[in-house]
């Protein structure tokens, strides 16, 4: 399961005029019958965190076929009008998917493997989970804060916490 996470956090960088925003993202799998029927690849992040960037550039880890047994970083970059985002359908939702299949399958065509781990909806905690959590019940968060990062095995940050709060709150 820590590989799944780990290969499923990429570092999200946007570029807002001057200021440099940083965060995370999960390799996600949608499934929506409108637009992806078959389902999309995408990251899913916050929508602040991408709506009205200039620039956008997503980091992943992978390999390159002329040195398969070197873990290397990989970025697909973004400008404001060649970027693909779906919007959760809820306005008041700060959750998007940034559509890379594309990509994925360009990356793969030059020699290039994107490492990852696609979450669904079947991973994903339901309110049930959410309600049984209390105060104190440790959590593990996996990340890039401030966009730090493993250098030396190119993994996201791992830390364990414990609920301040319930988390249904």
């Amino acid at each position: 399961f820590r590989n799944c996470i780990s290969e499923s956090s990429v570092l999200i960088e946007a570029k807002v005029g001057e200021a440099k925003l940083i965060g995370t993202g999960t390799m996600f799998k949608l499934y929506n019958p409108r637009n992806f029927p078959f389902g999309t690849v995408g990251v899913l992040t916050v929508r602040h965190l991408v709506d009205g960037a200039d620039a956008v550039r997503i980091s992943f880890v992978g390999r390159s076929a002329d040195e398969p047994s070197i873990r290397k970083k990989f970025s697909f970059s973004y400008t404001k009008g060649d970027i693909l985002v779906e919007h959760h359908p809820d306005s008041k939702v700060d959750l998007c998917l940034i559509i890379i299949d594309k990509d994925l399958k360009a990356s793969r065509m030059s020699g290039k493997e994107i490492l990852y781990s696609v979450m669904e909806m079947s991973v994903l905690a339901d309110e049930k989970f959410y309600l049984s959590q209390l105060p104190l019940d440790p959590v593990v968060m996996v990340g890039y804060p401030k966009g730090f990062l493993d250098e030396f095995n190119l993994q996201p940050i791992f830390r364990r916490g414990v609920y301040a709060t319930r988390p249904s709150l």
